[in-house]
């Protein structure tokens, strides 16, 4: 089919780039391996990753700090202190800000009990680093994704997620998980974030019994067991529901057949009507005639 427009002129040029399919290949093939190569070399050089790595936390009025604001590198960081200087806090903070409960912390019954002393509310903030290939929506947040978690003693709660400019996004709880979703980010994830009493309690009274449950749960064999009940119950009440559907398809075919009965009927009366006024329409030009032979 031969081009019909200025546009698609212009835009097959004569189909010249496919006159060479095999060089094409060859070179696309060592395109791929050289990126390949350059791939494996930046890993073993120790190279941060692009994406997903928490650049900044900032702490108000939370635990012991009125405001703690730590600038993390790229690759592995070492945060050091004396005892109750608030170390804890800051890996309390990690947990909260990307969607932690509290509880799992092992700092409290509830995230207002994390509140400073003295102080009606709190807030933390995490900045992420969001660029290369894998970033996750970088036309809307850029660079950066600025994960922002509020709270106050009275109960109120809530997010903020920010670009890199500092402009809110989204203020919906939903949004953050699709990021740590996105990024993998498993903050309740025992050998992601290793509270100090688990670590306590790892090296010091655990059993092989519980050496195996934080094995079971670091490697998501746990939550794979939930899914998987979640899935087997989603299965039985839809298999619960399908028999409840099947009895009531049971009453609506019955109803159909009645229904389709009732019509039947109808129909044969329906025939009946249009012989009546068939009849009646030679009945009256017979009178006609009738009256015409007088």
């Amino acid at each position: 089919m031969l081009a019909s427009t200025q546009y698609e002129i212009m835009r097959d040029a004569g189909f010249v780039h496919l006159q060479n399919p095999d060089l094409d290949d060859q070179i696309a093939t060592q395109m791929l391996n050289r990126r390949l190569k350059d791939r494996a070399q930046q890993i073993g050089d120790n190279r941060a990753a692009d994406n997903a790595i928490i650049q900044e936390i900032t702490c108000i009025n939370f635990m012991c700090h009125e405001k703690l604001h730590v600038e993390l590198g790229p690759l592995i960081n070492f945060v050091v202190g004396m005892n109750g200087s608030g170390k804890s806090a800051v890996l309390t903070a990690i947990t909260l800000c990307l969607g932690g409960k509290a509880s799992a912390t092992n700092r409290g019954a509830s995230i207002k009990s994390l509140i400073k002393s003295g102080q009606e509310k709190a807030v933390l903030t995490i900045k992420l680093k969001n660029e290369g290939d894998d970033a996750f929506q970088p036309d809307v947040y850029g660079k950066s994704i600025i994960v922002e978690r509020y709270f106050s003693r009275t109960g109120a709660s809530g997010y903020k997620l920010k670009n890199e400019l500092g402009r809110v996004i989204s203020s919906k709880k939903g949004d953050v998980d699709d990021i740590v979703e996105y990024y993998q980010l498993q903050v309740d994830n025992p050998m992601n974030v290793l509270t100090q009493d688990d670590a306590k309690k790892f090296i010091t009274a655990s059993t092989p019994k519980d050496k195996y449950k934080f094995f079971w749960k670091g490697v998501q064999l746990e939550q794979l067991d939930n899914d998987y009940k979640l899935v087997s119950e989603t299965c039985d009440q839809m298999g619960r529901l399908l028999e409840n559907q099947e009895q009531d398809l049971k009453e609506l075919e019955k109803k159909r057949d009645q229904a389709e009965e009732k019509k039947r009927i109808v129909d044969q009366h329906e025939d009946l009507r249009s012989e009546w006024r068939r009849l009646g329409k030679l009945m009256a030009w017979a009178q006609v005639k009738e009256r015409r032979l007088w």
